[in-house]
């Protein structure tokens, strides 16, 4: 792997990076202020910046090489994401009644929110040592949680119960066909890895020191580049969610991401 590897990988990925944070800027802020939109948009968003940190730590990966720890902390949370995303469109295309269904599962994803919270909220009086402080911050919540309750003041029964990614990626790899099952795989393969390193445990140490290493290994500049990969591919599809396929700008995106997939895996045997 040499810095000008490096240097066109990252390049690369900076155009695509741009090209679609010009796409999001011509969405309307109003088509974004509502359901599924909101969602999807929050998810393009924060992803395509996470990405553009991720880039700029890459291309210090030969001089900074625990720089990947970093990387893979963040691509993490890109995988998981995208992952929640397409479980999402795929769940509720092949229900009966695809936008109910949608609506659905996106409030299942909000509601994740409100459960830590519920679960942590007698922290906030032991934490402030102030009643006030902490009848406020109760107050505040319990006007959050009624947008979760029925109409007889119970949490919603579709709510209830959430899936995991791991959950999620089984669930789509049990109804995907050959053609999506190897970007899963993929997508399965590196937030494995990179949730070791995010939680702590035996293997967290092992897999760090490699990324200081020149062979091939599970955690290494190879693995980042294969999760921003298949990341780009999944943003490609959510952005048919408010750009037409045949848009010329979309079309050249799309263009950019197929050639940038086919770049070669730097060789990590050679400095």
């Amino acid at each position: 792997m040499s810095q000008k590897e490096i240097e066109e990988f990252t390049q690369k990925l900076d155009e695509i990076i741009k090209a679609i944070i010009y796409l999001i800027l011509e969405i309307p802020i109003e088509k974004v202020q509502k359901e599924p939109e909101h969602f999807f948009y929050s998810i393009i968003f924060k992803t395509v910046h996470t990405l553009e940190a991720v880039n700029l730590l890459s291309y210090n990966v030969l001089q900074k090489p625990f720089f990947l720890i970093s990387c893979g902390l963040s691509m993490r949370t890109v995988i998981s994401d995208l992952i929640i995303a397409e479980y999402l469109i795929f769940k509720s295309e092949n229900s009966g009644n695809p936008d109910s269904e949608l609506l659905k599962q996106i409030e299942r994803q909000y509601f994740d929110h409100y459960q830590f919270t519920k679960r942590n909220i007698n922290i906030y009086e032991t934490l402030y040592g102030d009643k006030k402080e902490f009848l406020k911050v109760k107050k505040e919540f319990n006007e959050y949680e009624k947008k979760f309750l029925d109409s007889d003041g119970n949490i919603k029964s579709y709510l209830k119960k959430g899936d995991s990614i791991f959950r999620m990626i089984k669930f789509l790899a049990s109804k995907y066909d050959k053609s999506n099952m190897q970007r899963l795989k993929i997508a399965f393969e590196c937030y494995d890895i990179f949730s070791k390193i995010e939680h702590f445990g035996e293997k967290t140490m092992e897999l760090i020191s490699q990324s200081a290493t020149q062979q091939r290994s599970k955690f290494s500049f190879e693995t980042l580049l294969y999760s921003i990969k298949i990341s780009l591919n999944i943003l490609e599809i959510l952005l048919l969610v408010f750009f037409d396929k045949k848009s010329a700008k979309l079309k050249k995106l799309s263009s950019q991401i197929e050639e940038f997939n086919k770049l070669e895996i730097p060789n990590t045997n050679s400095a």
